[in-house]
């Protein structure tokens, strides 16, 4: 077993591997790559072809989510810059959090899309759109850009829930009325040591 801990963002990450491969092909400017085990507790496996300068393919499953990753390396750089998109859909966000290391607060399903360029020690998100559904009736949307995955820097992401039902915040005993919340919107700019919402 691995345990990753991520100083900069808190979060920590538990991985057992059962099986991992690296196969090399066509006078090695092909791996093939397979992996299997858990994370955090939830079964995860990675398959994934990466051609020396070809458009690359992965597809990676955590639990009840899959994720789709096609992108190519960046000319110049040695494979050590690269350009993707990500398409992520989520069956169970209980499972998804729980995998994150995250505790268990709700359940439902979702997607998640974004364009996704890698340098040295720097891994950007652009156009991210993450839409949540719970099982509740609450309805997530998040949008915008991370300059910075792993550090949060350069975040600039535009938030709003809805409540479907509405929630019911204030009822005086009269119930001659009341007051539900609908929906909450806020904008997060900035990096973890200074966030503007």
């Amino acid at each position: 077993s691995l345990t990753i801990n991520l100083q900069d963002s808190g979060f920590s990450f538990v991985t057992v591997v059962d099986e991992f491969r690296v196969i090399q092909e066509n006078n090695r400017r092909l791996a093939l790559v397979n992996g299997r085990g858990k994370l955090n507790g939830q079964d995860f496996r990675l398959d994934g072809n990466f051609p020396t300068e070809a458009t690359f393919n992965a597809e990676i499953a955590v639990g009840g989510t899959t994720s789709k990753i096609t992108g190519k390396s960046l000319r110049g750089t040695g494979g050590k810059e690269y350009e993707a998109t990500l398409t992520t859909k989520i069956a169970s966000i209980g499972d998804l959090l729980e995998a994150a290391g995250l505790k268990r607060t709700t359940e439902g399903h979702g997607s998640l899309n974004a364009d996704l360029k890698g340098t040295p020690g720097k891994h950007a998100v652009r156009n991210l759109e993450l839409n949540a559904e719970a099982d509740d009736g609450r309805h997530l949307q998040i949008s915008g850009e991370m300059e910075n995955l792993f550090r949060f820097d350069g975040t600039n992401l535009a938030l709003a829930v809805d409540f479907k039902p509405p929630m019911v915040i204030f009822q005086p005993k009269s119930k001659m009325f009341e007051v539900a919340l609908e929906q909450i919107s806020a904008n997060l700019t900035g990096n973890p040591e200074s966030f503007l919402v």
